[in-house]
């Protein structure tokens, strides 16, 4: 296990502090964010500077970036976040069928 402590930005330019743990067994790993006592994004792909969930509940995009709420809203409302250096990937998948 892995501790990294950062600061995040909310809606109203105000910095929190949150950390990523790094869980790993094995060979597997996931990175998790957590602020205080929420879990606000997972990564599977630790290797990755970007979460690959979110929970909408208390992150949010502003500005093409993620920053947190000022008031959580309703729990556990997961999202796959979807950057823009990743759209841009060929063969990237942008949803449909």
């Amino acid at each position: 296990m892995g501790l990294r402590t950062v600061g995040l930005l909310t809606e109203d330019g105000r910095r929190v502090e949150a950390s990523w743990v790094l869980y790993r067994r094995g060979h597997a790993a996931v990175a998790a964010m957590w602020v205080g006592s929420e879990l606000a994004a997972v990564d599977a792909e630790v290797d990755t500077d970007s979460p690959e969930w979110i929970d909408l509940s208390l992150v949010t995009v502003f500005k093409g970036d993620l920053v947190l709420r000022r008031e959580p809203e309703a729990p556990c409302r997961w999202a796959r976040w979807i950057h823009s250096e990743v759209l841009n990937r060929p063969g990237a998948r942008t949803g449909g069928s």
